[in-house]
């Protein structure tokens, strides 16, 4: 997107700019008074706040003095806008996501607020005047938008699109004329200081379409841009006057004015808080409107969805009528929650039933962030616990002074302050029905992938709504984007396998196949190939894309190393295997128990011995195929021996192309894998030639026992043979092969082998008049050794 600059006297300033102040910014025109107080919208006018000094434009037409957002950077990189309000209003300042061609630069498909959302990783907490962090801001983020917290001071935010202007006209109090700034969308900022030790709260809607921010909130800047491509600029650029009685009284008061708002400001709140913000909110919402008409009900939901629709990620309407029931239960019904432990507890799980989660058979605290349930959260828990403690002096403190248990009420809600009643909570509440559940309830659904940008539906491609509900704890690493291009990955498929169509479906769907947790295939991939032909990349770039839920293991787990590894396999769909050293022998049984369906016993190192089903697709990248010491069918119908056959040349190697192609490709390998997934379901793995001729070679490679067979053993009709036959033609075979004693098989593995080779099944026949177990239909031929049984 083209940006022009704001500076007057460059050629390159946009013309069709939003309206700006004539004259000196410096002093406001007495003749813009009613503009500025009874919100009518002013005259075009020009705005000299910096000058260009040579009118320098770069080659796209942009101005010398701007980067990409048209904000003015300084010698330091910090946009000038930025620095002034450091500077001289002495706000905090933090970097939030721009616009990039018409859309949020965050990528989220469904972004809730484009343009407006932190990009620092606590938001407005993280909100600095300290000119090194803000620097390295600029540096990191230099086409970024950006906001101020205004500490000690309140911005009166006028939204056109809401009637902010209109209801600004009709309130009986006059403001001053101060700093303004005219928004990207047509509203207005009307900044104002706080006098020293008085503080108002953050105000949504506090009149029909005009908020109030203060210290926890956040504004643009003048130079970050807007969905509608509109800029954000200064009207007027001074320094901000003291906010008028009139308005600190209205936002002090605290049933508000107009339309009822909140205290909080969601903008600013962390995830985890959330869940509690809106849960007290609507309990401050129904006391405030129990007598209204329908009980109040219409009124609290209405502010609960508009609340819960400005957070980021937004509450579902679903989850919004859960709190706001769940207030009404708390506020207006005779008090349920008794002063004890207990009580307490039970107004824990009744506050945060919906954002905590507590299994017992791994004794793990989940929470809801808003896209999945986090693991291993029991500092959330605990800090829910002191969220439901300052709860009940908030309900204390709002009982009527002459309610004989609001004396009580108040004695409780501090008593419930002190660290052990806090510390119980959660610990009581383990056990209540809201909050148990168990491990296997968690990611249970194969068929569904949880991303940042929702849940797709593997078995359509659809993309849903992120619900609590489904316990989704893992997520990938980038959003499904089912208009991403996949034009690059495909490329590099097709080069990688030679542009053989069976084998790169084939590929498409065994990875799809991975991504769904199913394991009916009940198969192991063994993609197999000298150096540079691709293959670690394109494994590295799937379990990169898939985030939590791919792993990474130690060859070891399938040649027998420690079972700890085993564990780390527990909800995993994905697992990428590195290389083997040559020579390694598999570990028949491991590999036959993860390739299948039955559960699998683990344990985490110094932890207990507990029992999962594996959701593991393993996929095993090598240069050097191991060796298999098992021939039957029921080993050889799990393996898919993979060719790689490319070779990329030495000059054109390049390292970190996985980490590259992640970043760069990410969305379109997730929809490439998704596509795969689409088509397992709808038709299964069709296998190819290759792939089965490749297999057949490694298994005859691996079946050294053939000459064994074909050597020793003759098929007759009327032919008898001793079991002890075949072991004693065994050590003859292994002494002539050179076959040492570590090498050696079991005599009860030889027989084994054998009645599965041949088909035979070993019973008790007559030989030479005695009774022994053997077989018939065969014969044992060229022994060396003395008959057992005689």
């Amino acid at each position: 997107m083209r940006s022009h600059c704001l500076l007057i006297g460059c050629s390159a300033r946009k013309r069709s700019m939003l309206p700006t102040t004539a004259g000196s910014s410096d002093e406001p025109r007495k003749e813009d008074g009613d503009h500025a107080v009874r919100g009518r919208r002013p005259e075009r006018v020009r705005r000299p706040v910096l000058r260009c000094p040579a009118d320098r434009r770069s080659n796209e037409g942009r101005c010398c003095m701007t980067n990409g957002n048209g904000i003015p950077p300084t010698a330091s990189g910090v946009p000038a806008d930025v620095l002034w309000v450091v500077q001289k209003i002495g706000w905090p300042v933090f970097p939030v996501y721009e616009i990039e061609r018409g859309r949020c630069a965050c990528g989220k498909i469904d972004c809730k607020s484009p343009g407006k959302h932190p990009r620092s990783q606590n938001g407005v907490g993280d909100a600095t005047t300290d000119m090194t962090k803000i620097e390295t801001w600029a540096a990191r983020f230099p086409q970024a938008n950006w906001a101020a917290s205004p500490v000690g001071g309140v911005v009166v935010d006028i939204d056109p699109r809401n009637g902010g202007f209109d209801s600004m006209g009709e309130w009986d109090v006059s403001l001053p004329h101060t700093t303004t700034v005219l928004t990207g969308g047509g509203g207005k900022h009307l900044y104002f200081l706080l006098p020293e030790g008085v503080t108002v709260g953050n105000r949504n809607n506090w009149l029909p379409g005009v908020d109030a921010k203060t210290v926890g909130g956040y504004v643009l800047l003048p130079g970050s841009n807007h969905t509608s491509g509109g800029v954000y600029q200064w009207q007027t650029q001074c320094e901000p006057v003291p906010a008028p009685d009139g308005l600190i009284a209205a936002l002090r008061e605290r049933k508000g004015l107009g339309l009822p708002g909140t205290d909080v400001l969601l903008d600013g709140v962390p995830d985890g808080q959330r869940d509690d913000m809106i849960f007290r909110a609507c309990c401050r919402w129904w006391r405030q409107f129990r007598h209204h008409e329908d009980n109040g009900l219409s009124a609290v939901t209405a502010r609960a969805l508009e609340m819960g629709r400005r957070c980021e990620p937004p509450f579902s309407d679903k989850e919004i009528a859960t709190k706001v029931k769940s207030a009404a239960r708390y506020a207006l019904e005779e008090p349920r929650f008794r002063h004890t432990d207990d009580g307490n507890a039970q107004l824990y799980a009744e506050q945060h039933a919906g954002s905590l989660k507590f299994t017992n058979d791994s004794k793990t605290w989940f929470a809801w962030d808003g896209r999945r349930w986090v693991r291993d959260a029991d500092l959330t828990a605990l800090h829910r616990a002191r969220l439901t403690a300052r709860s009940l002096v908030d309900y204390a403190m709002d009982l009527n002074s002459e309610d004989a248990g609001r004396g009580a009420a108040i004695g409780w809600a501090r008593t419930s302050l002190n660290s052990g009643r806090i510390k119980a909570m959660p610990e009581l509440a383990k056990s209540d029905e809201r909050i148990h559940a168990k491990n296997a309830d968690f990611d249970a659904r194969p068929d569904l992938l949880n991303t940042p940008t929702g849940v797709v539906d593997l078995r359509t491609g659809k993309l849903l709504p992120h619900d609590r509900d489904q316990l989704h704890s893992k997520m990938t690493t980038v959003g499904y984007d089912p208009d991403a291009s996949t034009e690059w990955w495909e490329s590099f498929v097709h080069w990688a396998m030679v542009g053989r169509p069976d084998l790169i479906e084939f590929l498409q769907r065994s990875v799809g196949y991975a991504l769904t947790g199913e394991t009916s295939e009940q198969a192991i991939w063994l993609h197999h190939g000298g150096g540079a032909n691709g293959k670690s990349t394109f494994v590295e770039a799937i379990s990169g894309v898939i985030g939590d839920y791919a792993a990474t293991a130690d060859p070891e787990l399938l040649t027998g190393g420690h079972t700890t590894g085993l564990a780390d396999l527990h909800g995993k769909r994905f697992v990428a295997l590195s290389e083997v050293k040559e020579g390694a022998k598999v570990d028949e049984q491991r590999f036959k128990m993860l390739s299948g369906e039955d559960k699998i016993k683990a344990r985490f190192l110094y932890k207990d011995f507990f029992e999962f089903k594996s959701t593991a697709t393993i996929f095993w990248a090598m240069n050097h195929l191991p060796k298999i010491g098992d021939d039957t069918y029921g080993m050889w119908r799990r393996i898919f021996a993979m060719p790689w056959d490319a070779t990329l040349p030495r000059e054109q190697q390049k390292k970190g192309v996985a980490d590259w192609a992640i970043k760069t490709h990410g969305a379109g390998i997730l929809k490439w894998a998704v596509q795969g997934a689409v088509e397992w379901y709808a038709s299964g793995l069709v296998v190819p030639a290759d792939v089965q001729r490749k297999t057949e070679a490694y298994k005859n490679r691996e079946d050294t026992m053939s000459s064994f067979y074909a050597e020793h053993f003759v098929k007759e009709v009327d032919a008898k043979m001793p079991a002890t036959d075949v072991v004693a033609a065994y050590n003859s075979w292994c002494r002539s092969e050179g076959v040492t004693d570590k090498e050696r098989l079991g005599s009860t593995t030889v027989k084994r082998k054998f009645e599965e080779r041949l088909g035979l099944e070993r019973k008790r026949i007559m030989i030479d008049g005695q009774k022994v177990a053997g077989y018939e239909g065969y014969r044992a031929v060229g022994l060396d050794a003395v008959r057992s049984w005689s």
